[in-house]
């Protein structure tokens, strides 16, 4: 018998066990949020929505990538940039004119033909002064880029929709982990008010062996009264145990919400609302490939992808652009050599090709790459597709068979509790031994952890499938309805 009651503890303790799961996310910092009144579930979401750690940086990420977005459109704007040159050569530029003789005839009327020879020296000419200024604005629009751009612009476009897609993810995880932590907080006050009750009865239990076997009872012998003292201490034990994963998934709830260590928080609700799930598996998973942000973050980034090999390819194709120039050239010479009047100012318009010839290889490897990284994703969508379904049914099956236990359970604990009366009556007037005394209250005890946990593995489930689907289950059938 002493045997047989040990495990029993043991089992209450080890159904306690799966409290202590709700666990502190590692990456949060201390918020600024102090709770001065109880919250409710929906309270901590909507603080740890604000001030979560992790959610800051996924919307960081979605403002990188609309800044991304931004940036790939600009390549549909003219280019100008203002550039300006201060440049001093060693000395001034020369030109040497050299020496140079011409003949010349010249008929005079009544004397004839005059002839004669003159004689050019060599001259040497500044042609630029040594230190001069260069300034110019510079214009450029592409006419024709053979799709660069425009999938430039297609793939920034769905990294904006995956990184909004990783946000939402994001939230949901966050919401689904305050959820499970705030009812994990729940259900290990409960199971600690079991265990009160519990090591109040046997306390009771044991004051009455005590007295029937110092009272000479002959049904109550020592090894009763030692019997029962044993399982009182054990129950002491787990009841410690029980109060502080309490304090542990208080502790853990805080922290997900993004307050202090030393915060103090109060749980609003005392009990987990209970929702019996009555739905057809293919119509949730059917609304899990219609919201489940992993799905559609792994469709944008295949739209991502193809646009890069459209844009690989590309490069292949010639680029057209229509370029000007507007300049103006500040010389040391006023007015002489080059710097005269119409060489101080002037523009330029064209229109420049580049045509790609031969890379080495280059954008063909580039393009394979793209491709491969294509081929990669639609690789991992298949897994995906399996592994959001797989998700889904197994929350199925655990919601299922939680609500079958906790029918169970419950009908369970009502049984434990009437044979647990009839034992004290039993026993107080000697007709059971001690060992049935203490069994009926150990068993209803667990009969009770049993129908709270599988009231919490019922609300953890609907928690699981809310955040792979990615909404609400009960709106999701509801708006399938």
């Amino acid at each position: 018998m002493f045997r047989r009651l040990f495990v029993l503890c043991c089992a209450l303790l080890m159904a306690t066990q799966g409290v202590q799961l709700v666990r502190a996310e590692r990456h949060k910092a201390a918020g600024l949020h102090t709770p001065s009144a109880p919250l409710t579930v929906s309270q901590c979401i909507e603080i740890a929505l604000e001030q979560n750690r992790k959610r800051r940086i996924s919307r960081l990420a979605v403002e990188t990538a609309e800044y991304q977005h931004k940036q790939a459109l600009s390549a549909f704007w003219p280019q100008i940039t203002a550039e300006s040159t201060y440049n001093q050569l060693d000395e001034d530029v020369h030109f040497l004119f050299p020496s140079n003789t011409y003949d010349y005839n010249i008929a005079v009327p009544g004397l004839g033909t005059i002839s004669g020879q003159t004689v050019v020296p060599e001259q040497d000419v500044t042609v630029m002064d040594r230190k001069s200024i260069t300034s110019g604005l510079i214009m450029s629009y592409p006419l024709f880029t053979g799709g660069l751009r425009s999938n430039a612009v297609k793939a920034s476009r769905s990294n904006v929709q995956a990184a909004r897609q990783a946000l939402r993810r994001t939230e949901l995880e966050l919401v689904r982990d305050v959820q499970r932590m705030y009812y994990g907080a729940v259900v290990a006050s409960r199971l600690s008010d079991i265990g009160q009750e519990t090591l109040v009865r046997l306390r009771a239990t044991t004051d009455l062996t005590e007295r029937l076997y110092k009272g000479g009872s002959g049904s109550v012998t020592k090894l009763d009264y030692l019997r029962s003292k044993v399982v009182l201490e054990s129950t002491r034990s787990i009841v410690e145990q029980l109060a502080s994963n309490v304090a542990l998934a208080i502790a853990a709830l805080g922290n997900t919400m993004g307050l202090r260590w030393d915060t103090p928080v109060a749980l609003a609700e005392n009990e987990i609302p209970f929702v019996k799930v009555d739905a057809d598996l293919e119509r949730l998973v059917a609304g899990a490939y219609r919201f489940n942000p992993d799905w559609k973050r792994l469709g944008a980034g295949l739209e991502a992808a193809r646009a890069l090999v459209d844009k690989e390819r590309s490069a292949r194709w010639p680029k057209v652009a229509l370029k000007g120039t507007l300049w103006r050239w500040d010389n040391g010479l006023d007015h002489s050599g080059m710097a005269t009047e119409e060489n101080e100012t002037g523009w330029s318009v064209g229109i420049g090709l580049q045509m790609p010839i031969f890379t080495g290889f280059m954008t063909t490897n580039k393009i394979k790459e793209a491709k491969a990284r294509l081929k990669t994703l639609e690789a991992q969508q298949i897994l995906l597709k399996e592994g959001v379904a797989l998700q889904v049914k197994h929350g199925f099956i655990r919601i299922d068979r939680s609500q079958k236990i906790r029918s169970a359970a419950i009908a369970a604990a009502s049984y434990a509790r009437e044979h647990r009366e009839l034992a004290v009556r039993a026993y107080m007037n000697e007709m059971v031994s001690t060992g049935v005394v203490i069994e009926s209250q150990i068993i209803e005890a667990l009969a009770r952890a049993k129908a709270e946990m599988a009231l919490y593995e019922n609300a953890a489930s609907r928690f699981d499938i809310d955040f792979v689907i990615g909404r609400e289950m009960k709106k999701l059938l509801e708006f399938n309805g």
